[in-house]
């Protein structure tokens, strides 16, 4: 003999059906809802969309200065002032290799390390997609 009731399960019969349950899947459901409804009002106040606009400016904005000063200010920085012209070569030499000469140097970082050399570069800044061999 078969129950169906109200409160269906497979094949629109009750499974194990009591009223404990039930209250406990509607409170269980009106939780979900209410924190569902609150995060959409979160989401689509001002506030949110300011911040994500304001991201937004501010990565236009980094961009824009980064491309400034080295594109724009470095150049006639580095013809006035007695300086290295390419910045994205500096380095310094921590530990020479087997044929350095503390009078000469080095040239550039590659040819120190092929010598075996430890050296800190730091005009260099790789962004991930660029390759230096």
């Amino acid at each position: 003999m078969r129950l169906c009731s109200k409160n269906t399960g497979v094949n629109g019969c009750t499974v194990n059906a009591s009223p404990a349950r039930d209250a406990l899947v509607e409170r269980s459901a009106r939780k979900v809802k209410r924190r569902w409804d609150g995060f959409v009002d979160f989401a689509l106040e001002g506030n949110v969309l300011q911040i994500a606009f304001g991201l937004i400016l501010a990565s236009i904005f980094t961009d824009l200065i980064k491309s400034f000063v080295g594109d724009i200010l470095m150049s006639p920085i580095s013809v006035l002032l007695p300086i290295n012209k390419n910045f994205q070569e500096n380095f310094a030499v921590l530990r020479g290799g087997d044929s350095y000469d503390p009078e000469k140097g080095y040239n550039t970082p590659a040819q120190a390390l092929e010598d075996g050399a430890v050296v800190m570069t730091y005009g260099y800044v790789s962004s991930g997609s660029d390759s230096k061999s």
